[in-house]
């Protein structure tokens, strides 16, 4: 089964609108101490440049792995790994009796496939993420994977966590010169 990934406005819209009125604001506020030496229009036209500046340099940051949510704020979420993770996944759930089925197993492409777990959380660690269940009150570890073996993972409440070494679509980035 292929699928498509999900839209990727989904994880920056809101953020970074809120990102453009917060500096539209700031600027505005700050050239407006100057009122006598620049007048209402130029204050309004700089500080709506500036508020467009910081979004988009958000959402570059967002999408390139620079910006990411450091956990998921309720369970549920679709974790995008290389075939080879994929398999890893499935190998270790089937050892401790769990099984994915295939509908929570969806190949993006070649090089990219999505796994659904709508029990899991996330949280970022060093070098690695946890994945885990909140059980009463008490967590329960499910697995630890090292970042290198992550594309992306994307929460339920349109949280984000992209690798800064690979392309959306799964593929590795390549470094400018090489």
């Amino acid at each position: 089964m292929t699928a498509e990934m999900s839209p990727i406005n989904r994880f920056t819209e809101s953020k970074s609108a809120e990102l453009q009125q917060r500096t539209h604001t700031a600027v505005r506020d700050m050239l407006k101490r100057h009122s006598g030496l620049i007048g209402p229009e130029i204050v309004d036209l700089i500080s709506q440049r500036e508020g467009k500046k910081a979004a988009e340099h958000f959402i570059s940051a967002r999408l390139g792995g620079l910006a990411n949510d450091n956990s998921s704020e309720r369970p549920g979420l679709v974790l995008y790994v290389k075939p080879e993770v994929k398999d890893e996944i499935v190998e270790k759930r089937k050892e401790r009796g769990e099984i994915i089925g295939d509908a929570q197993i969806v190949e993006i492409n070649p090089n990219l496939f999505s796994i659904i777990f709508s029990d899991i959380r996330y949280t970022e660690s060093v070098g690695a993420v946890l994945f885990y269940k909140v059980a009463g009150e008490q967590d329960i570890s499910h697995m630890i994977l090292d970042f290198d073996k992550i594309v992306r993972i994307e929460g339920y409440k349109n949280e984000l966590w992209q690798n800064r070494d690979y392309n959306w679509n799964g593929t590795t980035k390549q470094i400018a010169g090489n």
